[in-house]
């Protein structure tokens, strides 16, 4: 995610997802419409996609190349963040 000016309101978009393939596609659709928005009205605006632990090396590559990609991908286990 591209640095946050502090002179600018940010809206951050935070979509839960999940690895499955219909997922991917979903991502992409995302992205390429109200996903796609950078500013409205003077709001810098960002997306971010959280996920859990990732279930599989072979679903974890599509997800990291996402990352790499896009840079709007955060991964974690929110379980134990509420500990």
């Amino acid at each position: 995610m591209k640095s946050l000016r502090k002179d600018k309101p940010v809206l951050v978009i935070m979509v839960a997802s999940h690895y499955g393939k219909s997922a991917v596609k979903a991502r992409h659709m995302i992205r390429r419409t109200w996903g796609g928005v950078t500013e409205y009205e003077g709001v810098t605006v960002h997306r971010v996609f959280l996920f859990g632990e990732c279930p599989s090396k072979k679903r974890c590559s599509v997800i990291y190349k996402e990352e790499e990609r896009y840079g709007d991908i955060l991964m974690s286990n929110y379980f134990l963040l509420l500990r």
